[in-house]
């Protein structure tokens, strides 16, 4: 039986006083079950359109390709795709501190298209690509919250079109509900 599960969302920001600073995003993603047993599939696209021109600027919410850093244009599309998977399920726990229910491994591929309208800057469109593997560690902090802790490692397709600096190959961060 093959079923999927979509959502999507769209935001429009406007500041109270004329038009100062505007921002829209829309945002989509649509899930499969994948190969396996408790395996899945997800595609997410998201479109977010905010002017160099505002004088405020919004906190970024799009999830950039996984290995750059971010960059901000005028407009900016990515789409994200993963297929995840259960390695062991330990259920170990150390003296009701911390409870660790599964490790599991996500594997990635992102592509991700900037545009400024200003053409004077050095690129005024960019293209982000990667591939690569976190492996995620689903914990318990006093049994109470639940965390994601991972380790990422994005590799980059073209790195020669970036500088340096702009490039994050190895990664660990924390994903949870707070």
């Amino acid at each position: 039986l093959l079923r999927f599960y979509y959502s999507n969302n769209y935001t429009l920001d406007k500041s109270i006083f004329s038009n100062m600073s505007s921002r829209f995003i829309v945002k989509g993603a649509i899930y499969f079950p994948g190969i396996g047993k408790n395996h899945s599939i997800s595609i997410a696209a998201t479109y977010k359109k905010e002017p160099h021109t505002n004088i405020y600027y919004y906190v970024d919410e799009l999830e950039h390709a996984r290995g750059f850093v971010p960059v901000y244009y005028d407009e900016e599309s990515v789409v994200r795709t993963n297929y995840q998977l259960p390695l062991v399920y330990p259920d170990a726990g150390f003296a009701g501190i911390i409870y660790l229910q599964r490790i599991r491994l996500n594997l990635f591929m992102d592509y991700g298209r900037m545009k400024n309208k200003n053409t004077s800057i050095l690129n005024p469109v960019l293209t982000e690509q990667s591939t690569g593997a976190e492996c995620l560690f689903d914990v318990n902090i006093f049994n109470v919250l639940p965390l994601s802790l991972g380790v990422r490692y994005a590799a980059i397709l073209k790195p020669e079109n970036y500088k340096k600096t702009l490039l994050r190959p190895w990664q660990i961060y924390i994903a949870g509900s707070f």
